[in-house]
This record gives C-alpha cells, structure tokens and sequence, in this order.
C-alpha cells in the first residue's frame, strides 16, 4: 500500500520496473491458484487475492504514469528547463544560470531562488507508524482466522504429520515452488 500511494502522490512509478512487476504478478497468481488447489485456509487465499490486486493496480499506475508522463515530455519537452533539470552535459557552460537583477520579478514566470524540501519526518513518528502498522497487520490476521473458524470457512483437521504421499497435491506444490523462484527473481 505505501508504493500504491507514494506513486499516486508523486504522478510518476519512475522507479518501479514493469518486467519486475510483471514476474511478481505471475509468482502471485501461482501462488493464488496453488493454495485453491491445495485448499489452505482461507486467510492465505485472501492474502494471495491482495497481493495479486496490489501487484494489477502497481502495474496499471506504470503503464498510466508512465505513458502520461512521455505525454507531458513530448508535448513541452524542455518543461522550460534542459532536459538534465537544468543541469548541461555541455563541460564548457556554467552550472548556474545568471538571473537578472535589472527590472522587477515576475512570479509567475521566476522559480523559487531554492527549491523547497521536504521535511524529514522525526524517529519517533516513523517508529509509531511502523508500530501502528505492525499492530493493524496483527489485529486483522487474527480477525479473519477468527471470522473463518467461526463461520466454519476452515475447520482445523489433524491429518497426521503431513509426510503422506496421498496428503499432498503435487500440482499445488509445484506452484508453490514456481511463486517461490519467481520471487526470488
């Protein structure tokens, strides 16, 4: 969710690679069709369904930003600026441009004399956001186990150590292995 939203604030997934994204999908939906089949509980299903439309929306914010952004380029390509942010690859021009001190500024055609930061936020905002996210994750893991005991969605069995070659299923096992590789890279 933070990588959904920092694209969505920003209007650009500059640095997220679509094959990256694109093998992440498939090692997703590998790993969503292998725990169907093998028919785990349905909190892992519901987790394998999340990331598989995480991973949709991800690849939809590249393709749109990233196909927006091109647009912009194309249309004022120079966005008044050298294309290196203002920077040339030329080693005999200055680095710094020369403004004026003749005539009054106009504001809407001067920038800021520097650009304006972000301030960082403290440790101890970060810390209690990370807390509050760890707290959350926990909470709703425990919920939906809850929930699906309760409405009898998963039952726990006891089948034994689960070493029998008739307990498993080799077709979910194998996408169980294939999710894995994937993402491993």
């Amino acid at each position: 969710m933070p990588q959904l939203w920092e694209n969505y604030r920003l209007h650009s997934a500059e640095g997220l690679s679509l094959t990256f994204l694109a093998v992440w999908l498939i090692g997703d939906v590998a790993n969503l069709i292998g725990s169907i089949w093998a028919g785990l509980v349905p909190t892992v299903i519901a987790l394998a369904v999340y990331f598989c439309i995480a991973d949709v929306i991800l690849l939809a914010q590249c393709l749109y930003y990233n196909y927006s952004n091109a647009q912009k380029a194309q249309k004022d390509p120079l966005n008044g600026q050298h294309p290196n942010g203002g920077v040339s690859d030329d080693p005999t021009q200055p680095l710094l441009r020369r403004r004026s001190s003749a005539g009054p500024r106009n504001s809407a055609t001067h920038s800021p004399p520097l650009p304006t930061m972000a301030k960082e936020p403290s440790m101890l905002r970060v810390c209690l956001k990370n807390a509050v996210a760890i707290l959350a994750l926990c909470f709703l893991g425990s919920l939906c186990w809850v929930l699906a005991w309760q409405f009898e969605l998963w039952q726990p069995t006891s089948t034994g150590d689960g070493s029998s070659e008739s307990d498993r299923i080799p077709g979910a096992e194998v996408l169980g292995y294939i999710s894995a590789i994937l993402y491993l890279g």
